[in-house]
């Protein structure tokens, strides 16, 4: 599926939105409509310059929006529901966090 993201090509250079191609869930993984997401401290690193990750990159990992998708193996979620998602580093090696209901949130 295509999508619309922010597309980081080199160092310290704007990021371009792109449309770019988007694989179906794999195993463990879920599909999240991103209704909002926000650049942190180690998006900012990298687009200084840090050499943290290849480019090109698509950063702003801290997200919340709806569950569209899941992988084989997914359990514990559904199609419809309402996510926060984060990296690990960012969660403090927690799995990614999903909320069914506001100030519910399941680890």
């Amino acid at each position: 599926m295509k999508i619309e993201a922010a597309v980081l090509r080199s160092q310290d250079s704007p990021f371009r939105m792109e449309t770019v191609e988007l694989a179906e869930p794999g195993a463990g993984e879920i599909r999240v409509r991103v209704a909002g997401t926000g650049l942190c401290h180690s998006d900012l690193l990298l687009w200084a310059g840090a050499r943290l990750a290849r480019l090109p990159i698509i950063l702003g990992h801290e997200a919340a929006g709806v569950v569209e998708a899941l992988g084989p193996g997914v359990a514990g979620l559904q199609p419809g529901d309402h996510v926060v998602v984060s990296y690990d580093s960012c969660a403090m090696g927690t799995r990614p966090l999903a909320s069914r209901s506001a100030g519910n949130i399941r680890r």
